[in-house]
């Protein structure tokens, strides 16, 4: 099954906050998870930081490899209409990448489990 042009394009545009949006429920679900089970297995709260920051690496990584691609996409339009796209998409992905490391920020200064 083949997708639409249009649904590519959004696609593609909307893949940072996509990837942030996993970002969030991947780091939030496995904290609440670990404080959860930390009265069976207290070895869940220590590996937390360590968790956070692999996927913090990774949501960083494909963000960073969005921008690029975006603005080496944008150097080859030569109008204003067909360079939207990859604008909005190199915008999308910055703004999510701020968000990525703006969630991770907690782990560094606040005790996990209180």
């Amino acid at each position: 099954m083949a997708l639409s042009h249009f649904t590519r394009t959004a696609l593609r545009m909307f893949s940072g906050p996509l990837i942030w949006g996993v970002h969030f429920l991947a780091i939030y679900v496995f904290a609440a998870i670990a404080c959860a089970r930390q009265a069976f297995n207290p070895d869940w709260v220590a590996a937390v930081p360590w968790v956070v920051f692999a996927t913090t690496l990774l949501a960083a990584a494909a963000l960073l490899a969005m921008i690029i691609q975006a603005i080496r996409a944008n150097k080859h339009n030569r109008d204003d209409a067909s360079s939207f796209i990859p604008w909005a998409t190199a915008a999308f992905a910055a703004l999510a990448l701020l968000a990525v490391i703006w969630e991770t920020l907690p782990v560094l200064l606040l005790p996990i489990c209180v």
